[in-house]
């Protein structure tokens, strides 16, 4: 019941954001790259749980904002004229991380700790996770 609140409450968070930028017509003041950066982080959120298998209602929020999130950037990038090479990145970036996840190339604990094994932890969450000998996730790229 909590789970369906706080989803409940969650659809109505950037509402008032969309709205307001919608009306003005201007991105003025706000930084593309802060939504850029909770998208990703929302998007991870969202793709744990849904591994996981957990119920709905314990990522479900994360689901809802991520949408919001992606309609308030897209009127960010809109009337702040962002470039399109800047726009295909962070979609490209945004797709790799789910196709990555659906498809078991990246595995959910390493989207939490990271790759404790990889050379480097940026190189780690691009590269195929899977699990250690010593339980530890290992990263080939």
């Amino acid at each position: 019941m909590l789970g369906l609140g706080i989803i409940a409450g969650a659809s109505f968070v950037k509402v008032p954001q969309i709205s307001t930028l919608f009306g003005s017509k201007s991105a003025e003041g706000l930084a593309a790259s802060g939504f850029e950066l909770e998208n990703i982080g929302l998007t991870i959120h969202a793709a744990y749980g849904f591994l996981k298998q957990l119920p709905f209602g314990t990522y479900g929020e994360a689901t809802i904002m991520l949408l919001q999130n992606t309609a308030l950037l897209a009127l960010v990038y809109k009337y702040a004229k962002v470039p399109a090479s800047r726009i295909l990145t962070v979609a490209a970036t945004n797709l790799l991380i789910i196709a990555a996840v659906l498809t078991g190339a990246l595995r959910c604990d390493c989207l939490v700790t990271g790759c404790d094994n990889a050379p480097d932890k940026e190189a780690s969450l691009l590269g195929t996770c899977r699990s250690g000998v010593d339980g530890h996730c290992n990263s080939s790229i």
